[in-house]
């Protein structure tokens, strides 16, 4: 058998019904480890050896007596030389789901990088990743980010998540220890009402499965996708927004619509010594070639002849396929201008007149971009104009080097194979929250932090865009 470790790193990050189902059977053997009053301590992608990707087949995780720990997958508070936790394991877990997802780790800069102070910056979204993996975002966001209301942090919640989420992780069978060596562990003292005097039990092995049992009645965590995040927009309230962009262009951002960085930010959870969680810098693992996968096709040109300037003719590769079937728009790309709001202007009011004052699916997603709207401005004037003439960002964001992200990108994405788009997603992602930490959000046009819904949109875009420079004959050559 192989190590999950190493099954990714030399076929590719599973599918999302085997990383689940993997990280439910390592769970499941977890929850009774919790249940003696112990913890593994040592839970990571090495530590656990599974026949093949099938997460049906056989498979078993290592004994603490028998890994190393790998400070990947630590805690701040393990880092910092605390004793591992029930909370470390289930932390280790989150950690494990997004490896076997995406073959990459969620902070690839390390725990010095990850932090502002006691704040916890989240990992790339795993659409930077793989587009179809959006749909997991909700679950990564309960394992690994500290602002999310609902973040587990005991493993009978881990277990009920996943089976809310994927019910065909009901009848999977919990992995069995690879040897019975008796190993005691510091775990969270639990409330006074239930404490017991300290057991000492042989960790569960596959000679010494855990029992069938039922589980001890929990309470059932919040539910993983808010229903509010589930209810389409309507299209006067689309309308609304897309005017309320246009007056930001033309009038510029005012204080009040700038909200100042807190101090009292939701710090990362702790383990019981009371630091905020975190892990080491990881190495890399390759991404999949999917960013061309899973995007509408793009708007159709109406016949007419075009200039080579022309703001329609360059953006429709770009779009969804509604975006100028009520009316043809005539217009330059402004590919004169460094203004990132000049450009979001024509391009927006592009949309409007194209749309014939509806809304269409293209101006939706346009006005859904958030933080990525300046990501897609400086692609799409790559794209239609060239790159001598780069976009210019305000100098209060030169120290989180928007502008070195906005370059890299667009040249990647011009030109550059899937997998440095995604390694440059990543440099993005990382600059954008950078730049909400200095205050930048007015400049941006957004006042809710970054969200991996903004890179599912972008992703899409970049998506049609790649395929049609494609389809033109252009290649992935540096």
């Amino acid at each position: 058998m192989l190590t999950l470790a190493d099954h990714v790193r030399n076929n590719g990050p599973l599918s999302v019904r085997d990383a689940l189902g993997w990280v439910m059977r390592v769970a499941l053997l977890v929850m009774e480890v919790h249940r003696r009053g112990l913890t593994h301590g040592k839970l990571h992608a090495g530590s656990v050896e599974i026949e093949t990707a099938d997460c049906r087949s056989a498979g078993r995780v290592l004994h603490p007596e028998e890994v190393e720990a790998d400070p990947l997958y630590f805690t701040r508070a393990r880092a910092e030389g605390a004793p591992p936790t029930t909370v470390d394991d289930v932390w280790a877990l989150g950690v494990m789901l997004y490896f076997a997802l995406t073959g990459r780790m969620p902070f690839p800069r390390g725990i010095e990088a990850a932090f502002d102070g006691d704040q916890l910056r989240p990992p790339p979204p795993l659409a930077v990743a793989k587009s179809e993996l959006d749909v997991m975002q909700p679950v990564i966001d309960r394992f690994l980010s500290p602002e999310d209301e609902t973040m587990i942090l005991n493993i009978e919640d881990l277990v009920l998540g996943l089976r809310d989420f994927s019910p065909a992780t009901a009848d999977l069978d919990p992995l069995p220890l690879s040897s019975p060596v008796t190993r005691r562990v510091e775990a969270p003292e639990p409330p006074a009402a239930t404490r017991g005097a300290p057991r000492e039990e042989p960790l569960p092995s596959s000679t010494d499965a855990p029992p069938s049992a039922a589980l001890v009645p929990v309470a059932p965590p919040a539910a993983l996708l808010d229903p509010r995040s589930l209810l389409l927009l309507g299209m006067g309230v689309l309308l609304v927004s897309v005017v309320g962009l246009v007056l930001w262009l033309r009038g510029g951002p005012t204080a009040e619509t700038t909200p100042e960085p807190s101090s009292a930010a939701v710090a990362p959870p702790a383990s019981t010594s009371g630091a905020s969680v975190g892990v080491a810098p990881p190495p890399v693992a390759p991404a999949p070639s999917s960013l061309a996968s899973g995007a509408e096709p793009p708007a159709p040109v109406p016949a007419a002849p075009v200039g080579a300037g022309d703001l329609m003719a360059c953006m429709a590769p770009m779009l969804p396929g509604d975006a100028f079937k009520q009316s043809r728009v005539i217009a330059d790309f402004p590919c004169h201008t460094r203004d990132p709001k000049e450009v979001m202007l024509a391009i927006t009011g592009a949309l409007m007149k194209g749309g014939g004052g509806s809304a269409t699916k293209a101006a939706r997603e346009w006005s859904h971009l958030g933080w990525y709207r300046l990501a897609a401005v400086a692609v799409a004037k790559g794209h239609c104009c060239g790159t001598d003439t780069p976009l210019a960002t305000p100098p209060l964001l030169s120290t989180c080097e928007i502008d070195a992200a906005l370059a890299l990108l667009q040249e990647t994405v011009l030109h550059g194979s899937d997998e440095r788009v995604a390694r440059a997603m990543e440099k993005y992602w990382e600059a954008v929250q950078c730049a909400r930490t200095a205050g930048g959000a007015s400049f941006f046009g957004v006042e809710t932090p970054p969200q991996s819904k903004d890179a599912a949109h972008f992703v899409a875009f970049v998506s049609r865009l790649r395929t049609h420079r494609r389809s033109a004959g252009h290649q992935d050559d540096r």
